[in-house]
């Protein structure tokens, strides 16, 4: 509002304004002077300990409800009573349950929308809460619920397709190239010290937890994995493959990430295998930058026509689609 105190104007905007507010309107509504908006809200925007930071900074909460485009994930989204994920568009999208203004019409609502009429709080219809338990106990005898990382959270990874399981954050993975389906990663601790499993390891440069690969105990088990070599009598990891993230993975000169196999996984490239530049120069494919032989800029242009055909050293076969 303009002037410090409340005008009988600045009442009757608040009493129009505050029915369309999002809930809890309590908490999604302000009637401040445009004066001590720095002070009282931009100032604090960033500080989880005041009204207006621990929205923005705590996305984790789960008996509030946030615009359901902060969550990127479908269990922090689902979590959330006015949020419902939505696997065809890939997105947290708001749920119908909050169409319905009154308590008949939230009971007679589509039950797949699971709405319940929150009578405690803003009367408001919401979906309804799931895994809302603080105590591992009750969590684990619903058979809706997991006990993760000491929170009762909806068994994750629910998905039907592809897109929307791989861009889950809470650690999903899409198993097999045919008939695939959405799997909880193992190993899909979110910090180090959670990350202490039998058979899991910490990524430090890509900051996730991941399995230990490589731990076989015969010749034949290990070198049946691409993943491995066998020696001095012991399964060794290839290079680049301790990446576990393909951000990490990319980062470093030589490594590549493969999508071929389901899941995927780090690992060298074809020209790392030559550690001398005169062997390097020599292969058509690759070419020596500085230390580390690498693909060719064509090479790097293969199932790409227009960036192959911008460069004057590359021509491309159309008929192996290939730079």
């Amino acid at each position: 509002r303009k002037s410090a105190s409340h005008t009988t104007l600045d009442n009757d905007a608040e009493a129009s304004l505050k029915p369309i507010v999002t809930v809890p309107r309590k908490a999604h509504f302000a009637n401040i002077a445009i004066d001590d908006l720095k002070a009282k809200v931009f100032d604090k925007w960033c500080n989880p300990t005041t009204a207006w930071g621990s929205w923005l900074v705590n996305l984790k909460t789960t008996d509030s409800h946030l615009p359901c485009s902060f969550h990127s994930g479908s269990s922090e989204c689902n979590r959330d009573s006015g949020c419902t994920w939505d696997d065809g568009l890939v997105a947290c999208t708001v749920t119908p349950c909050l169409q319905y203004c009154s308590k008949a019409l939230c009971e007679l609502s589509d039950p797949a929308y699971r709405c319940e009429f929150n009578v405690s709080g803003d009367s408001t219809c919401t979906k309804e809460k799931i895994c809302a338990y603080a105590d591992e106990q009750p969590c684990m005898a619903n058979y809706e619920c997991t006990w993760m990382d000491n929170i009762c959270e909806p068994i994750p990874c629910q998905h039907h397709t592809e897109p929307a399981c791989v861009s889950d954050l809470v650690g999903c993975e899409w198993v097999g190239l045919v008939d695939g389906e959405c799997l909880v990663k193992t190993c899909s601790h979110k910090t180090t010290a959670n990350c202490t499993d039998a058979g899991c390891e910490w990524d430090q440069a890509a900051s996730v937890c991941g399995p230990k690969v490589c731990t076989y105990t015969t010749e034949r088990e290990c070198k049946d994995d691409e993943r491995c070599d066998w020696k001095n009598a012991a399964c060794e990891k290839k290079r680049c493959v301790e990446h576990l993230s393909e951000g990490s993975c990319i980062s470093e000169a030589g490594c590549e990430w493969e999508v071929s196999s389901s899941p995927a996984y780090c690992r060298e490239t074809y020209c790392s295998m030559w550690t001398a530049e005169v062997d390097c120069n020599l292969d058509a494919a690759c070419a020596w930058d500085g230390s580390i032989c690498v693909p060719s800029t064509c090479m790097r242009n293969n199932g790409k026509s227009c960036e192959c055909a911008a460069d004057p050293s590359c021509f491309w076969v159309e008929s192996r689609q290939s730079c």
